[in-house]
């Protein structure tokens, strides 16, 4: 699907771009709330909660784009993550997309060691994987459902 895939390439060109303006400058401060909602999501994987992690693992995202101080950049990315959602919610493989959380963890170690090319590098690695791990040469699943995407949790 072209137009998945023209999301995805908008995601990387500024996101990697985000990642290096928030490593350039990232504090305690400005990466706490990444810190917190890495946690969060990684409870809810715990506790088999996966529809409310998938849910928190774009709202780190949303969160990057918000750290890096420039409201337009992070408009745009909450609605690149949005647009994201639909694919994933249309195309995602079970077999394959229980894995690409951990990067998450591991990208705000580089933020914080202001390791600012290997942040870079893992954030392009990580969207990558994403969206190879989706199914974009098959049909969707059945019609698409927007009210169990984006109820809140436990609330369809």
């Amino acid at each position: 699907m072209a137009e998945a895939h023209a999301i995805f390439e908008a995601r990387i060109a500024i996101e990697c771009e985000i990642t290096r303006m928030v490593a350039a400058g990232a504090t305690r401060e400005t990466l706490a709330p990444l810190r917190k909602n890495v946690d969060e999501e990684t409870e809810y994987r715990m506790q088999g909660r996966i529809r409310e992690a998938v849910r928190s693992s774009g709202e780190l995202h949303i969160l990057l784009g918000y750290a890096c101080g420039n409201e337009n950049l992070a408009g745009i990315v909450r609605q690149l993550v949005a647009r994201t959602s639909l694919v994933v919610s249309l195309y995602e493989n079970q077999s394959t997309m229980s894995c690409w959380h951990d990067d998450h963890g591991d990208f705000i170690k580089l933020l914080e060691a202001h390791k600012m090319q290997p942040a870079v590098t893992l954030m392009r690695k990580h969207l990558l994987y994403v969206e190879e791990s989706l199914n974009l040469d098959s049909h969707a699943r059945g019609p698409l459902d927007l009210r169990r995407i984006y109820a809140p949790s436990g609330k369809v």
